[in-house]
């Protein structure tokens, strides 16, 4: 937990060089970035369309499958995200809700979409999977945990100690 608490530190210290050397923090030189949630899915599939249509660039002909494949699978994550049964289910439902907030500038030009959603894919597969939080409790069967003697009701038979060194 201290690792993840201490993954804090370089990104405040990027955000200070930054506000020091260029005078505005990452999210305030580009107001129009995040907006309503889907508002901006909306606009970069009309946009993307357009683009395809006109036939006067590729962007909107490569814009328009890869939004549809990372909107299903968004789709997908957050409906098996919400049981939270991990911390990935906690990850993907933080990280879905500040993807749908996305803006057309940055939805639109394919390499923006892979470098902006590239945490989809990642925890897409953990999620579906369903990686439990707990451990389920492991059944002891014949073998009896370390911390106690072997009963001899347990594997039906008086089991001898082996000699300790």
């Amino acid at each position: 937990m201290i690792v993840l608490a201490a993954s804090v530190l370089p990104l405040a210290w990027w955000y200070a060089y930054l506000r020091v050397h260029f005078g505005v923090f990452p999210a305030a030189a580009e107001p129009g970035n995040i907006g309503a949630p889907l508002v901006g899915w909306y606009d970069t599939f009309r946009r993307a369309v357009g683009l395809s249509r006109t036939g006067a660039s590729q962007i909107g002909t490569f814009s328009i499958p890869l939004l549809t494949i990372t909107a299903a699978a968004l789709l997908v994550g957050i409906v098996r995200a919400l049981r939270l049964r991990s911390p990935f289910d906690v990850m993907f439902l933080f990280v879905a809700a500040l993807l749908v907030t996305l803006n057309w500038m940055i939805l639109l030009y394919p390499k923006d979409i892979i470098r902006e959603l590239a945490l989809v894919p990642l925890l897409l597969p953990p999620v579906i999977a369903g990686v439990a939080w707990v451990p389920k409790p492991t059944r002891w069967g014949s073998r009896s945990p370390p911390d106690r003697a072997p009963a001899s009701s347990e594997t039906g038979a008086a089991v001898e100690e082996p000699e300790r060194a």
